[in-house]
């Protein structure tokens, strides 16, 4: 059986309007489970583990759909490692795998990367991952589910923050290059990369509030020009 995914919170990218820091941003971020099936054992991952702030909602989503933490979480994958999008990692058990860029290590070790994937996925061949080097960050991690229930799917972190709707061009424009290392790479490799994938059905952006489509993905490109 393929894996499902669950979106346990979707992103945001809010203007807060009574900071004394202009152009100040509440920032929550896309978080998804995966539920896969393993030697006849039921686990699950998640996707982007986020602000601390969203952490309790995630967990009482989590008993929702059946599983404990301590018990069923194997991994916490990791698009990236801006504060937005890990800062409630170290709220998860020690015995949870962390995942970033092709490696993990148990969250309660210090030693990083202690297993490598060389493969290309990480414990059955429905979840995938593709590295993308010096874009939005030095090291971005694109998960790929090919799941029962949505269809074959991409978490892309912020190498897309989100779609014009939740964040403006010009404001987008902006924080990307504030925060890319590359902002002019970042869009040509998610490109070469969107465009190379063409059986991708649905995106999950980093701050995005829905499942995106591909034609809204190309109208991205499309609108977004450097």
């Amino acid at each position: 059986m393929k894996p499902e995914v669950y979106i346990l919170k979707h992103g945001s990218f809010e203007e807060l309007g009574n900071s004394q820091l202009e152009g100040a941003f509440g920032l929550h971020v896309t978080t998804g489970l995966v539920v896969y099936e393993k030697n006849e054992e039921k686990k699950c991952m998640i996707i982007e583990p986020g602000m601390v702030c969203d952490f309790e909602e995630h967990v009482e989503k989590i008993k929702e759909l059946g599983f404990e933490l301590e018990k069923d979480l194997s991994h916490v994958l990791c698009t990236h490692m801006h504060q937005d999008h890990i800062q409630a990692l170290g709220k998860y058990p020690n015995n949870t795998h962390v995942f970033h860029f092709g490696s993990s290590s148990l969250l309660g070790t210090p030693e990083y990367g202690a297993k490598l994937y060389e493969e290309g996925h990480i414990e059955i061949s429905e979840i995938q991952y593709e590295k993308i080097n010096n874009a939005h960050t030095h090291k971005d991690t694109i998960y790929i589910i090919d799941s029962e229930n949505e269809g074959k799917l991409a978490f892309v972190g912020d190498l897309v923050f989100a779609t014009f709707d939740v964040l403006s061009k010009d404001m987008q424009y902006k924080v990307d290059k504030d925060a890319s290392v590359d902002q002019r790479r970042r869009y040509d490799k998610f490109k070469n990369w969107f465009e190379s994938n063409t059986d991708i059905t649905g995106f999950y952006l980093g701050h995005g509030n829905r499942k995106v489509s591909r034609e809204e993905v190309k109208e991205y490109f499309s609108e977004y020009t450097l």
